[in-house]
């Protein structure tokens, strides 16, 4: 609410209320883009992080968070 962000979930074809049909335009497209953000973020991360201790998980994130940091999305 105070960064003043409405979140609309998109709506099934037999509901009652439905939104403007230009909401409904809109919505598609937002949530592609958001989509596909997430999923190139997903492909820079590794599928586990090996650590015994939870100060090395730490330590691990940490410097992957530094060197993710250096690179750039595109």
């Amino acid at each position: 609410n105070e960064a003043q962000v409405q979140f609309l979930p998109q709506r099934k074809k037999n509901m009652h209320d439905q939104f403007p049909g230009w909401v409904q335009y809109f919505q598609p497209h937002y949530r592609k883009r958001i989509e596909t953000s997430g999923s190139d973020i997903e492909k820079l991360l590794p599928r586990s992080i090996h650590a015994v201790t939870a100060k090395g998980f730490e330590l691990k994130l940490a410097l992957f968070v530094l060197a993710l940091s250096f690179t750039t999305l595109g």
